[in-house]
């Protein structure tokens, strides 16, 4: 997710209370470039692996294991639309 695009996520979440506006910051871009040891940054910084990411709700279900890249964003903007239009 580009820097811009996930800071407008983060202060989309901290304006429906999920994350105080204090704690959103990024210092640098995420990259994922496939799996661990396949694409060009993987290689280039001896990637082993990935952490197992999970996304968790406003209702505290997780609702992905390991979603990355595109699938990751969609997820996240999923989410945060079903919030808005709940009215939280």
């Amino acid at each position: 997710m580009p820097a811009d695009r996930a800071e407008s996520v983060a202060r989309t979440l901290a304006r429906l209370g999920h994350v105080p506006p204090k704690d959103v910051r990024f210092a640098g871009r995420s990259r994922h470039d496939g799996e661990p040891g396949e694409g060009p940054i993987s290689r280039l910084d001896h990637v082993r692996g990935y952490p197992t990411v999970y996304v968790i709700d406003a209702e505290g279900k997780i609702r992905s294991k390991n979603a990355r890249g595109d699938a990751l964003d969609q997820l996240v903007e999923q989410l945060v639309s079903e919030r808005e239009a709940a009215g939280r």
